[in-house]
């Protein structure tokens, strides 16, 4: 069994992508949706598609303090034989080949960009980011903390750690338009902490 665990504020749009995405390459995976009071329909959409949802609660605002405490623990109790801890945008290709052997996998960003009109799951072009690469996949009866620094992209796994021979795809579906890029930021700013 994998497990998956994202937040959610407003993500009525990527969402169905990235649930459908995972699903395709591992179709027995749970996904958890742990909503930050989201205004648009994502809680409901979440729940049409089978995601079990959840509350996480920062009073309106972008807090990375208690995001980065939720990455770091939200998984602790799972019994999962993987699990994965990423963002909505944050789309990992795994293949069978990187869970056998393994206990923990660091996957390779690409920063992934859209033609005019494209929908997510039919873009096929990206630039290489070594900024977005991410450990985000591990299986919690071998790992006993991750240590994610603010945003997660990096981090000090403590554990038994053995890596696949070779990395995935993380691809990073930030650029889908212009007009989505700049909207997402202005929905950021408007939530931004102290």
């Amino acid at each position: 069994m994998i497990e998956l665990y994202t937040t959610t504020y407003n993500e009525s749009y990527l969402l169905p992508y990235m649930v459908s995405f995972y699903r395709e390459r591992i179709p027995e995976i749970k996904i958890h949706i742990y909503d930050n009071g989201s205004t648009d329909n994502t809680v409901q959409i979440a729940t049409e598609l089978g995601c079990s949802v959840h509350s996480f609660d920062t009073n309106g605002e972008i807090r990375d303090d208690l995001l980065l405490e939720f990455k770091n623990t939200v998984w602790k109790n799972s019994v999962a034989d993987f699990v994965i801890v990423v963002d909505v945008d944050e789309w990992i290709d795994l293949k069978p080949e990187h869970f056998k052997g393994s206990t923990i996998i660091r996957a390779e960003g690409y920063d992934m960009v859209a033609d005019e009109g494209q929908n997510p799951d039919q873009i096929t072009d990206g630039v290489r980011s070594f900024m977005s690469d991410k450990t985000c996949v591990f299986d919690p009866k071998f790992i006993r903390a991750m240590d994610y620094s603010p945003g997660a992209h990096l981090c000090n796994p403590n554990g038994y750690l053995k890596y696949p021979d070779t990395a995935p795809k993380l691809y990073h579906m930030k650029y889908l338009s212009e007009q989505f890029l700049i909207d997402r930021y202005k929905s950021f700013a408007l939530r931004l902490s102290e």
